[in-house]
């Protein structure tokens, strides 16, 4: 159970991670131009 609930939280924070860094890419426009999951690892 414990494995399991740490699971779903990492899950949840990792996806908030990945809408907060589109947002970014959003805002500064690199999204387009890294291709989207590209301009995360920069």
């Amino acid at each position: 159970m414990e494995l399991t609930s740490k699971g779903r939280w990492q899950l949840t924070l990792i996806g908030l991670m990945e809408r907060e860094q589109e947002a970014r890419c959003e805002r500064f426009g690199s999204a387009g131009e890294l291709g989207g999951p590209v301009g995360f690892a920069a």
